[in-house]
C-alpha cells in the first residue's frame, strides 16, 4: 500500500509539473527578476488599417518593427516584441532593466534588401543583429516620450497606432519591396495609457508572476 500511494504521489507531482511548464510555454518568454531594484519597461503598438481597426506590427526576417528607447547614456535598448497575445496588438517589452531615464524617440523598421542575399543566405529575424541583408529605417515621433523607470517596478511608454506604406509589399518583386515609405509614416502616441500593464496582470506563469508583483496597475478584462 506505500508503494503504490508513493507512485499516486509521483504521478500526481508529474502532472502538476506538466501543467507548470505548460502555464509557462504559454505566455511570453521572459527572465526572472535579477535583483530587488531590476525593472520592466513595455508598450502597445498597433498598426492602423482603413478600417479604423488596428493589428500587431510586423515581426518577421523580411520587416520588421522595434521601438527606438534609448536610456540615459544615449545607448540603444533592445526590446522584445510579441505578436501572439490576445486583447492586445504588438507588446514591446525589456525585462532587468536599471532604473533611470529612458527614452522613446520612435519606431525602428528593419526590412530585407533581397539584393543582398546571395544563393546560400537566407533572410533571419533579428532587428538588432545588423545582418548585411537588413536595411533600418528611423522614424521619429512628433515628441519623444521621456519616461523616469522607478527601482523595483513595471512601468509602460503607453500605446502606439502606427500607419504607413510599404514601397510595394508582399505582391511586389523589387529589391526593397519592404521598404516603407518615408512620408506615408504617422504615429498617433498615448502615453499615459496603461491598457498593456493591465492585461500583463493576468499573465500568471511562474516567471510573470515575479514580475507582476512589481506591477502597479490592476487585471482589467477588455
Amino acid at each position: 500500500m506505500k508503494h503504490i500511494g508513493a507512485l499516486i504521489a509521483a504521478a500526481a507531482a508529474l502532472v502538476l509539473l506538466a501543467g507548470c511548464m505548460s502555464l509557462d510555454t504559454f505566455f511570453p518568454g521572459v527572465n526572472e527578476p535579477v535583483s530587488i531594484e531590476a525593472s520592466l519597461l513595455v508598450l502597445e503598438a498597433g498598426r492602423v488599417e482603413h478600417t479604423g481597426s488596428s493589428e500587431p506590427l510586423s515581426a518577421a526576417e523580411y520587416s520588421a518593427w522595434v521601438p527606438w528607447v534609448e536610456d540615459a547614456s544615449g545607448r540603444l535598448v533592445e526590446f522584445r516584441h510579441i505578436t501572439s497575445v490576445s486583447k492586445v496588438d504588438s507588446v514591446m517589452y525589456r525585462e532587468n532593466l536599471n532604473p533611470g531615464t529612458y527614452v522613446l524617440k520612435g519606431f525602428i523598421h528593419v526590412y530585407t534588401d533581397f539584393s543582398k542575399l546571395d544563393s546560400e543566405m537566407i533572410t533571419q529575424y533579428g532587428p538588432y543583429q545588423d545582418y548585411p541583408h537588413d536595411v533600418k529605417q528611423f522614424f521619429l515621433l512628433d515628441n519623444p516620450v521621456r519616461l523616469q523607470l522607478q527601482p523595483g517596478r513595471m512601468d509602460s511608454f503607453g500605446r502606439y497606432f502606427i500607419s504607413f506604406q510599404y514601397h510595394e509589399g508582399f505582391a511586389g518583386s523589387s529589391d526593397d519591396r519592404y521598404r516603407v515609405i518615408p512620408e506615408s509614416f504617422a504615429a498617433e502616441a498615448d502615453p499615459r495609457d496603461r491598457r498593456v500593464l493591465q492585461v500583463m496582470k493576468h499573465w500568471t506563469a511562474s516567471k510573470w508572476t515575479l514580475w507582476n508583483q512589481r506591477n502597479p496597475e490592476e487585471a482589467v478584462d477588455y
